[in-house]
């Protein structure tokens, strides 16, 4: 297996791997769906893959929302009218991404670059 393909199946396993943590509620839906929607190109996935355009279309209508690291730069009081449209927006996608995450999971879920397709060059001594 060359290089490219080793990095496309890698990718392609992070997705599955972020889409079951957003199955097994490890992942937040808008944190989950930014991480796959960035994905996309590295997995080689196409842009109107219908398993991802969900992903996509969350990250893109939430993308103002505060989540993960920026919290720490918002004003309490900020966020605590943000975190009330998150939930709702959490609520709203939810079924929609874990569809999408059900599809991934079973799509990409068994692509493994076995350590043996690593060609690693050792140079004689």
């Amino acid at each position: 297996m060359a290089l490219p393909e080793i990095i496309r199946a890698t990718n392609r396993r992070k997705t599955a791997t972020i889409a079951q943590a957003m199955l097994d509620g490890k992942l937040s839906i808008i944190e989950g769906s930014r991480q796959l929607a960035s994905l996309r190109s590295r997995a080689e996935i196409d842009d109107f893959d219908p398993d991802f355009l969900p992903f996509v279309g969350i990250d893109s209508e939430t993308d103002s929302f505060p989540i993960g690291n920026v919290r720490r730069y918002w004003a309490k009081e900020s966020l605590f009218f943000q975190d009330i449209k998150i939930a709702a927006a959490e609520a709203h996608f939810r079924e929609y991404a874990l569809s999408a995450c059900r599809r991934t999971v079973a799509r990409f879920g068994n692509e493994k670059p076995l350590p043996e397709d690593y060609n690693y060059y050792t140079p004689e001594e």
